[in-house]
């Protein structure tokens, strides 16, 4: 009677747990489909992003956004500061694909999908929240590994079935059933522990794996047929899983105290192992559809985020033309709380001049990131903006490497080679900012103009910032246009407003001043400056003293 009791009052506790933790997710779900626009709630890290990225890659056949463009646009910044993910699925896939431009095909499958009905979109939001985030999975990896397992399921589920009946059989055979339990615990113990080093990297997708196909399962009964394109690829991407059943008890286990039951019943009841021995035969012949699945309940998300971005930002939808260039209305920088807006007609080769700090940069960044998102998401942070569909490179905020040892002059000219070497193979949308600042004046000046001049003959798109006003001179294939600042007293005001031509104005002295240096450096430096103005030349002599 008192195992009876004890049993109760177990299973008791565990209803609690289970009861308290489904709650409090509904509570969370319910709050999230209210709010479905809000960004930046989600908490995931650069490590929890990249995973699918660098596991597939080299699967995909098409050529990423490289490392400098992406770090030049500060993208995995602006997706961990806008992040709204449900999924450590789905976080994985947008970032992964924000590095791969789309076709137009492609592009026409995501607005579809953007543009979910609430119902639709609740569906969605449900099943993905579910899905969750679970740490150590790795989707990509145990897809392509699995496979056959040394320990064959049928022994597996014998061990599991003899456990539970000895548990069961407490109150009624006590010391026959305690002596059962004796003899198998410490066997499933040494099962466990051997499987899971043999299988160790995939022990925590196999959970994950199942998850997501009852999810998946879910989302092809219960969306509207506006989706039926999408439920039709999803419906024969899991026809060869039909037949798996698939465990409910990992549903709600986000809690601690339920996370704790879990790794228990692991070990006792060899719920991974099993699992794993059941799936992995299955998986092995149908990792084409595995792959689908996972790609079709990413793609989903990816809807979902950008659906959010254009609730929260001034998106349109992006033109693509014939012409190779790019035209845009009221273009911004999504980052920027109050941001200044761009326009620009028939824009092929640009050369932007203007003072430190005046907005060359930003501009530069803004046209770039408009370009990746209307080639992934088929969107534009702008009024209107067209443009044709190329590559995309960049040259910008590089460094030099210790590691490498490599100078920041050979950084740069690395970089400018291989934007030179994309050119000459297709066509591409290359944004270089303060071109070869690595070297002398004089060389910087002959150099960048020679590279500009043969990237310009390319037909490919360039656009350059540069304090450098002789390129305006140099370079006459190129449109100039410029930013400028005013002067209050000893401030220096910004409007940020894009003008026509070269830039004639220079504020490092005076930011030299602004910064608390001494009049006699002050003055000594416009000295100079006024000198070489006169002269074309610099001279030592008592002019500098």
């Amino acid at each position: 009677m008192d195992a009876v009791l004890y049993a109760l009052l177990i299973f008791a506790v565990l209803l609690y747990f289970l009861y308290k933790n489904v709650q409090g997710e509904r509570k969370n779900l319910g709050y999230l489909q209210e709010n479905p626009h809000r960004l930046g709630w989600s908490r995931y890290k650069s490590q929890d992003l990249d995973l699918h990225y660098l596991e597939r890659y080299g699967e995909i056949d098409k050529d990423p956004v490289d490392s400098i463009t992406w770090d030049d646009l500060e993208m995995e910044e602006f997706l961990l500061t806008t992040q709204c993910f449900y999924s450590s699925l789905g976080a994985a896939h947008i970032y992964e694909s924000f590095h791969y431009l789309e076709d137009e095909e492609v592009l026409a499958r995501r607005k579809k999908l953007t543009g979910l009905g609430k119902k639709d979109r609740d569906c969605a939001i449900k099943h993905l929240f579910y899905l969750g985030s679970q740490a150590g999975v790795n989707l990509p990896f145990f897809i392509r590994q699995a496979g056959d397992f040394f320990l064959p399921y049928w022994l597996l589920q014998l061990l599991f079935i003899l456990i539970s009946l000895a548990i069961l059989g407490l109150p009624f055979l006590k010391e026959w059933s305690l002596l059962l339990f004796g003899i198998l615990l410490p066997v499933n113990i040494t099962l466990y522990t051997k499987g899971s080093e043999k299988i160790r990297d995939r022990l925590h997708s196999v959970d994950y794996f199942q998850k997501m196909l009852k999810r998946a399962r879910h989302l092809e009964k219960e969306l509207s047929d506006d989706q039926m394109d999408f439920k039709k690829e999803l419906k024969k991407a899991l026809n060869p899983f039909k037949r798996l059943h698939i465990s409910t008890l990992g549903e709600h286990t986000q809690s601690a105290e339920m996370s704790i039951v879990r790794d228990n019943m692991k070990v006792f009841f060899l719920t991974s192992l099993r699992q794993y021995a059941k799936i992995s035969g299955l998986l092995a012949k149908n990792r084409a559809q595995a792959k689908s699945i996972m790609e079709l309940m990413g793609e989903l998300e990816l809807a979902l985020y950008i659906r959010a971005l254009k609730e929260n930002k001034n998106l349109c939808e992006s033109d693509f033309t014939k012409e190779r260039q790019l035209s845009f209305e009221g273009l911004y920088h999504p980052v920027l709380e109050d941001p200044v807006s761009y326009s620009r007609e028939g824009c092929k080769r640009l050369l932007v001049t203007g003072s430190n700090a005046s907005g060359k940069s930003t501009l530069m960044k803004a046209m770039a990131l408009s370009v990746l998102f209307s080639q992934v998401t088929g969107y534009a942070f702008a009024k209107n903006f067209r443009l044709h569909k190329g590559e995309l490179l960049s040259s910008m905020a590089l460094r030099d490497s210790i590691e490498k040892k490599e100078s920041y002059f050979v950084t740069e000219i690395k970089s400018l080679r291989r934007i030179l070497k994309k050119t000459e193979e297709s066509f591409c949308y290359c944004f270089i900012d303060e071109i070869l600042r690595g070297t002398n004046t004089i060389e910087r000046i002959a150099a960048s103009s020679s590279v500009l001049e043969s990237l310009g003959k390319t037909g490919s798109c360039i656009y350059v910032a540069s304090h450098d006003i002789e390129l305006t001179e140099l370079l006459r294939d190129y449109t100039n246009v410029h930013f400028r600042e005013t002067y209050e007293g000893d401030d220096i005001i910004f409007d940020y407003k894009l003008l026509e031509g070269p830039s004639d104005s220079t504020n490092a002295i005076l930011l030299l001043k602004v910064m608390g240096f001494g009049d006699d450096i002050i003055e000594q430096a416009q000295r100079r400056v006024e000198n070489f103005l006169e002269t074309r030349s610099w001279k030592k002599g008592d002019i500098y003293e």
